[in-house]
């Protein structure tokens, strides 16, 4: 499909589309039930109910870009103010496309839109799609999938299947077609399960029921062998479904386990055997102990398919003496820990001395608790848990203690091949430590890696770099600015950030790029302030970029940071097209305090032009600021010249200037 069509709709649909666009826009002036939207709502709704029957399945579908709208395969609207009104409010609630049926009617067509400028973008107790669910709203839907895709292949009008709804039903057909075309549609459908793997028993469960109504040929037309999934396709899901698990943070692989084992109820897939495909023996080990990790919360089916597929993996003996690594790695951090305690006690006795053995209270003590009769047992029983002993026990205590033990134990090691598998079990904490906001421990797992990268045998210090190059500091930025980070943790993002600044200048510098709201803009500004001079190479990089705000904020935060050797590229930035970039530029320079930087802003001060503008004006007075700023013998001297331009306006600002100098 040609994704830049500029073919014409049909009338009527163009008619309908401006329509629809204007209706939108007025219920954001009128409330629904306003008499001006009455009529008109109802001539729209009667053309919609009449285009919608035409359409196959009953069902009108729209795509939605930014700026414009797709119906089939013909982009629509493009340029035309309405249009783009009514694109941009669906595309701020993140709906790729909107479908009208011929039950729709014109109260819920009006709601609808209203309820569009009234919610909150972000907000899912408020979204649009939720809307339409508690308002039982019929005949409008709303997808956040792809629309060329659904628009494309016109996936629309199957039937609803096992407990699949919304979201499930969209990825139950992209998987039924996905083998029609290429493997995108697949590796799709495998993202959206990773990340809401509370579908995987619903995709599993509706597979089944479609395998059992297969024989009728008039299940669903839209179906390949009248609606049975065919067993290859899911043998593939099953398939790239296992190479996404190695990817995931232990957490999530949990739950995708485990809502496997809940879609297996009824039953053993066979095809989920293929999950298991292509793995090494360390990574089929791997995923077998975190089966097992889970077994007490469910997994018992799963478990007797990964029973088969190790039997059949163990034929020539290849498993077990793996299996004994990992007793032995295990074995070596039991001992570890029996180490550690056997010091506690050691220093624990060493303390104390006889005479503390001996004392009166001790003595009394003694004598009470073996003549009480289990009495004091009894009051020690019926006292609430100490909470802080309690916590110390907790999972998030132990998951702490655990990676304090691997640090230490990495701190120690001096053996290259076991300081890369202990590097490899913390690397895998990591995406954990982001994902749980756990900020404090991964600001001292970083510091602690870089303190031991000075020392690590052999190619331990690459290693080390690479975790920290592969750092998702997006991701940490991205929760930074959603507030979603409590107060305790939130300011150790900034110093995180500083700490690792080379690698984290340039996330930063792509998300105040793209950030539509002002107020995310100076946080990302002020970060980039607060990493330093280790964001400077990537700032200059980016300074003649196309988009002059961008460039206006670079030249700030280059102005803020104070480093001298940036004169360069903002003497460059001088020559920009726009005024307000100049300005900035000129600003900063004087906030540098670089004597480079005279000769530039001494050309500004005293450049005269017979039709000079406002804007120019301004210009020379921010530069006579800036050499002020600057001082010295030459930037004096520049503002003497300026004393004798032409522009009144220059001059008594140069002479003020060096008055205030003059002044004690």
């Amino acid at each position: 499909m040609a994704v830049e069509q500029q073919e014409s709709a049909p009338p009527e649909v163009e008619k309908l589309l401006l329509d629809l666009a204007r209706i939108c826009h007025w219920t954001r002036l009128y409330r629904p039930d306003h008499p001006f939207l009455a009529g008109r709502g109802a001539t729209v709704h009667a053309a919609l109910v009449a285009q919608a029957g035409r359409e196959p399945g009953n069902r009108l579908l729209l795509g939605i870009a930014r700026d414009r709208v797709m119906y089939r395969d013909t982009f629509f609207g493009q340029g035309h103010p309405l249009v783009t009104h009514f694109t941009e409010t669906f595309y701020t609630h993140q709906i790729a496309t909107i479908g009208f049926g011929p039950d729709c009617t014109p109260e819920g067509l009006l709601a609808f839109f209203r309820c569009l400028h009234d919610a909150k973008p972000g907000n899912s107790d408020l979204s649009p799609e939720a809307f339409l669910q508690q308002e039982k709203i019929p005949g409008i839907s709303v997808y956040p999938y792809n629309y060329k895709e659904v628009l494309s292949r016109r996936i629309h009008g199957t039937e609803e299947g096992a407990e699949l709804s919304g979201r499930g039903d969209a990825l139950w057909r992209m998987l039924l077609t996905a083998n029609i075309a290429d493997d995108g549609g697949e590796s799709k459908v495998v993202q959206e399960l990773a990340e809401s793997p509370e579908l995987l028993p619903a995709i599993l469960r509706r597979a089944r029921a479609e395998a059992g109504k297969g024989e009728d040929p008039s299940a669903s037309p839209f179906l390949p062998e009248g609606g049975a999934m065919p067993p290859e396709v899911m043998c593939r899901m099953f398939r790239r479904l296992g190479d996404k698990l190695r990817t995931l943070p232990d957490d999530r692989k949990e739950e995708v386990l485990l809502s496997l084992d809940r879609g297996l109820e009824n039953g053993i897939d066979p095809s989920a055997a293929s999950l298991a495909d292509g793995y090494t023996d360390d990574e089929f080990l791997d995923l077998l102990a975190t089966l097992l990790s889970v077994e007490g919360k469910g997994g018992k089916r799963l478990r007797k398919i990964f029973e088969t597929i190790a039997d059949q993996r163990d034929v020539d003996g290849s498993l077990l003496p793996r299996w004994n690594d990992r007793a032995r790695e295990s074995l070596r951090a039991k001992e570890y820990f029996s180490m550690k305690t056997w010091e506690a006690v050691e220093t624990l006795l060493i303390s104390r001395s006889e005479d503390a053995y001996l004392e009166e209270e001790h003595s009394r003590f003694m004598e009470a608790l073996s003549g009480d009769g289990g009495q004091m047992a009894a009051r020690a029983a019926a006292l609430p848990p100490d909470r802080v002993l309690l916590a110390a026990f907790g999972a998030e205590a132990q998951h702490r203690q655990a990676t304090a033990v691997l640090l230490e134990l990495l701190a120690m090691e001096k053996n290259d091949a076991e300081f890369l598998d202990l590097l490899e079990e913390i690397r895998k904490r990591v995406p954990n430590m982001i994902s749980r906001k756990e900020f404090a421990l991964l600001e001292n797992v970083l510091g602690a890696l870089s303190a031991i990268r000075t020392h690590a045998p052999g190619t331990g210090p690459e290693a080390v770099g690479r975790i920290i190059e592969e750092l998702d500091f997006g991701h940490i930025i991205d929760l930074y600015l959603s507030r979603e980070v409590t107060a305790e943790e939130a300011p150790r993002i900034p110093s995180l950030l500083a700490a690792f600044g080379r690698e984290a200048s340039v996330p930063v510098l792509e998300r105040l790029l793209m950030e539509p709201e002002a107020n995310r803009r100076k946080v990302l500004m002020s970060l980039a302030v607060r990493i330093g001079v280790e964001a400077v190479p990537a700032i200059q990089e980016r300074l003649f970029h196309p988009r002059w705000y961008f460039v206006r904020n670079l030249a700030y935060i280059l102005g803020e940071i104070g480093f001298r050797g940036a004169v360069i590229g903002l003497s460059r930035v001088l020559d920009h097209a726009d005024p307000r970039v100049r300005k900035e530029a000129i600003q900063a320079l004087g906030k540098l305090k670089a004597p480079e930087a005279v000769p530039f802003l001494g050309k500004i001060l005293v450049a005269e032009s017979l039709f000079a503008t406002q804007k120019e004006e301004s210009l020379r007075l921010e530069a006579a600021n800036a050499l002020f700023r600057i001082g010295g013998t030459q930037a004096i001297g520049c503002l003497h010249q300026g004393t004798s331009c032409r522009k009144a306006a220059v001059r008594e600002h140069c002479a003020f200037l060096l008055r205030s100098r003059a002044e004690p």
